[in-house]
């Protein structure tokens, strides 16, 4: 599932409406290389449905629906919930409607209820403000959430206890390590050494492994995209018979592609959203395996096909 929602994620951020496609284009139009809108989003986006449908196969993703002629024969009716799918908390519901869990707020249940509406409306105003009058984002939120308290929408107690600090922690972390490196020259001294040591025939693999071991331990619209495509011109002057546009495409597959890992952004939520604080340590390190051997696909695409 994580690695559905990651790539699918992934696969629509180079979108003409995103964020990051909008910092591309940008560092792309000072590059002379503008109105490459639709090349971008389309070869980010075939090169994630591909991964996704090979994690799909890897991961054996066909384990999660359950065909309605075999429920029938395992005893499963409609409104059911097979018996492996529950053993995790600890009991046996084979045969018994799924119904859902009784609200912590008052036993609404799955319904929409007043708390529901006010926190929408909440996240509504947020991004009118931030759209429209600069509201800055991180505040903005703070605030919105001090609301929700403040009109008991929300049990501020639960939500503190829930709150996966550590995720938090490490990509705050990881975040200002990069952030560290760059403004300390650390990542241009990378960038030369990575034009002395790559050829024509390598250049692409070599910066779409590099930013995608970079973007496996931070943002990649916060950090690595503004920081490497600026660096493509130079790129391509060190190293003769070097195409500039393939140059930033693979700096822009390498660092989305990796995204799934659990020390980035997308990945990171993710492993945020389990329920429980059981299966996270394992599910961290699956998808650390997946995400950093996402650099070495990336390489091997832009590689090839770029």
């Amino acid at each position: 599932m994580a690695i559905m929602v990651g790539h699918g994620s992934i696969a629509g951020g180079l979108s003409p409406f995103g964020t990051m496609e909008i910092i591309a284009e940008r560092n792309l139009r000072t590059m002379g290389l503008a109105s490459h809108t639709a090349y971008t989003f389309g070869t980010n986006f075939a090169v994630n449905v591909g991964v996704a449908a090979i994690g799909y196969v890897l991961c054996r993703g066909w384990r999660c629906v359950l065909p309605l002629p075999l429920g029938e024969r395992a005893g499963v009716r409609g409104g059911d919930v097979p018996l492996e799918l529950n053993r995790e908390h600890g009991r046996e519901t084979l045969g018994r409607p799924l119904t859902p869990d009784p609200s912590p707020q008052g036993g609404e249940g799955r319904a929409l209820c007043w708390r529901h509406a006010v926190t929408l409306a909440a996240i509504a105003i947020l991004f009118a403000g931030v759209i429209g009058a600069d509201v800055h984002l991180g505040l903005g939120a703070i605030a919105a959430a001090v609301v929700l308290v403040a009109v008991r929408a929300a049990d501020e107690r639960e939500a503190l206890q829930q709150t996966p600090w550590g995720v938090v922690l490490m990509v705050a972390g990881m975040s200002t390590l990069v952030s560290i490196a760059e403004r300390t020259g650390g990542l241009k001294l990378f960038s030369q050494w990575l034009a002395s040591t790559a050829s024509a025939d390598t250049a692409n693999g070599m910066i779409a492994f590099v930013t995608g071991v970079i973007s496996i331990f931070s943002s990649t619209s916060g950090v690595v995209l503004p920081t490497f495509l600026p660096m493509v011109p130079e790129l391509a002057s060190g190293i003769p018979g070097t195409d500039p546009l393939s140059l930033a495409m693979s700096v822009n597959i390498g660092s989305n592609l990796v995204d799934v890992s659990p020390v980035s952004t997308i990945g990171a939520l993710c492993l945020a959203a389990l329920p429980s604080a059981a299966g996270r340590e394992r599910l961290f390190r699956q998808m650390l395996l997946w995400g950093g051997s996402m650099s070495v696909v990336a390489a091997v695409v832009c590689q090839s096909m770029l």
